[in-house]
């Protein structure tokens, strides 16, 4: 149109440019993403005139200006990044660029603190893209123990053993990556170590011993008596074992509540004998004879398992037997002793001082007294007996009831005694302990004076040999007279009892058996003996009718045929039941 108002037209056919697809090499480029602090960011840029414009994880929303080589903040992971060309009005086909972390976390794993049932481990981890999610996931041999935000853990309750130890670390953007070592539990000290276990010498009371054991170590320690297979007992470091017999083994090893180190032991023994005994023999004294029983007590000290036991001995080497703390010695004997004392454990104190125990309590042997050498005035006691334990030590000589004599001797003279009395008289024998026994009784009288006599005392010669034996025995001899009714005698003044027998024990030697002899009982004639034979031996016994106070033996000549008669006769023993007079 001109100012006049002419209108005119031209027609031509035009095309508008197409904006450059964001597809087109350099049209829209996307940089590698720079990560920081679990996000990135990324620079776009064109080689166009066109103005870019982009939007996140979609197309269909708004879209937002970028300018060429901006930079896209903020961007997570898996993000995806549209972006395209404009005009203002017209765009072209956009570009795409996503946002991933591919990149496995740095890890590494180092050990900590190692003790015998447990491995502590240290884990360094990085991831520079989305970042750690803090997770650590721990694997002992293989296995997963636990997942941990804590990049230090500890393995624990372990036997002892080596270990493979790992980790596995996740980034945000679930990329995963591991380290791996290995590790070995320390050991614990063997209670045999110098120190690592520790017994105390046993304290003994009651017969029981205690014991304490220790440690230097921080481990615990548990003990087991006399074996090491059943169930062991925890004890405090320093703590007490009681109630220990002799002979018991105590082991103990330490712990840490799973592992154990080898054991050491111990071995409670009493090996201090007793004290050398003592002996007390209750008022007895050693070595001296004794009737009654002997009673013996022993004593010694033990400190340890305490006295089980006495034994003796006769040598104070070999024992005998063995015996409790008092012995009665009853039977009799002679015996040199030593005791000694002997524990629970069987330790043998030392030998007491040797003493000697006698002791008799059986009478000497029985015995029968005789009595010989009867005088006139006296006899001989004659005793002797025998004791097999302690020996005669002495002889009472007893006459009428009177102590005539008190020793040793067997044989025992009493004198001064009177004539026409009746002596009872025994013998008491004791031997060394006191022991008494008595003899029989013997009923004795001293010999009677004999008389010798005459009835023509100028004319007639009359001799009695005193005292009689068969060596020296009595003769009444009468010399050669030459009247008729020569009377030579002897007078026996005793009384005799009627029933008793008197023998006569005689022989004559005579020129005639003219001579005899007539036994005359009170005055009267009782018998004659025997005119028979010459020079030959004979013996009368004859029975006194009646009693009588005194015995004639009377010897008579029949006639006067010759004046040159003589008779010896020969009287060597006169008894009267049995008791000599003559």
């Amino acid at each position: 149109t001109d100012k006049a108002g002419n209108t005119n037209e031209a027609e031509i056919e035009g095309t508008t440019e197409e904006v450059t697809s964001g597809l087109v090499e350099g049209a829209i480029k996307f940089t590698e993403p720079t990560w920081s602090n679990g996000t990135a960011s990324i620079k776009v840029s064109t080689n166009t005139n066109y103005k870019i414009e982009y939007q996140l994880n979609g197309t269909e929303g708004t879209w937002t200006e970028i300018a060429n080589n901006g930079t896209i903040n903020n961007l997570a992971h898996n993000t995806n990044i549209y972006a395209r060309l404009t005009d203002g009005i017209n765009s072209g086909e956009y570009a795409t660029a996503s946002i991933k972390d591919t990149t496995k976390p740095e890890v590494s794993i180092s050990l900590g603190t190692i003790t015998s049932n447990s491995i502590q481990v240290q884990v360094t981890a990085q991831d520079n893209q989305t970042g750690l999610t803090n997770n650590y996931e721990y694997f002992l041999n293989g296995t997963s123990q636990t997942i941990s935000s804590n990049n230090i853990y500890t393995y624990s309750n372990l036997s002892s053993g080596t270990y493979t130890l790992k980790v596995v670390v996740t980034d945000k953007a679930g990329n995963v990556n591991e380290a791996e070592i290995t590790g070995t539990t320390s050991t614990i000290p063997a209670g045999t170590i110098s120190g690592a276990i520790t017994f105390t010498n046993p304290t003994w009371s009651g017969g029981r011993a205690s014991i304490n054991v220790s440690t230097n170590t921080g481990y615990k320690i548990e003990y087991q008596i006399n074996g090491t297979t059943g169930t062991w007992t925890e004890i405090s470091n320093g703590g007490t074992i009681g109630n220990l017999g002799h002979n018991t083994n105590i082991y103990a090893r330490l712990t840490d509540g799973i592992n154990r180190g080898e054991y050491a032991s111990t071995n409670v023994r009493d090996t201090n004998p007793p004290t050398k005994a003592n002996v007390n023999l209750n008022g007895y004294a050693s070595g001296s004879w004794t009737r009654g029983d002997v009673t013996q007590s022993f004593s010694s000290i033990d400190n340890e398992t305490g006295i089980a036991k006495y034994q003796y001995s006769h040598d104070g080497v070999n024992v005998a037997n063995d015996l409790s703390n008092t012995w009665v010695i009853n039977w009799d004997g002679q015996w040199n002793f030593y005791i000694r004392a002997v524990d629970n454990a069987g330790n043998a104190g030392p030998w007491s001082d040797m003493y000697t125990i006698r002791r008799d309590a059986t009478p000497p042997n029985g015995f029968n007294i005789s009595i010989s050498n009867v005088t006139y005035d006296g006899f001989t006691i004659n005793a002797s007996t025998s004791d097999n334990t302690s020996g005669i030590n002495r002889y009472d000589y007893i006459v009428n009831g009177e102590l005539k004599y008190s020793g040793n001797i067997n044989n025992y003279p009493v004198t001064g005694l009177q004539s026409n009395v009746d002596y009872q008289v025994y013998v008491n024998a004791y031997d060394n302990a006191g022991n008494v026994v008595s003899s029989n009784v013997l009923s004795q009288k001293v010999l009677s004076k004999w008389i010798a006599s005459t009835n023509q005392a100028a004319a007639t010669q009359i001799t009695i040999n005193e005292p009689s034996s068969e060596q020296n025995p009595t003769i009444l001899r009468v010399l050669p007279y030459a009247e008729e009714d020569i009377s030579a005698y002897i007078t026996f003044n005793e009384q005799v009892k009627k029933g008793s027998t008197v023998s006569i024990t005689y022989m004559y030697s005579r020129s005639s058996n003219n001579y005899y002899i007539d036994l005359l009982i009170n005055g009267s004639l009782g018998t004659s003996l025997s005119r028979t034979g010459n020079n030959t031996k004979k013996t009368l016994n004859y029975t006194i009718k009646n009693d009588a106070s005194n015995l004639i033996f009377q010897l008579h000549k029949s006639d006067i045929s010759s004046s040159n008669y003589y008779v010896d006769l020969y009287i060597y023993d006169i008894t009267i039941d049995g008791r000599k007079i003559l």
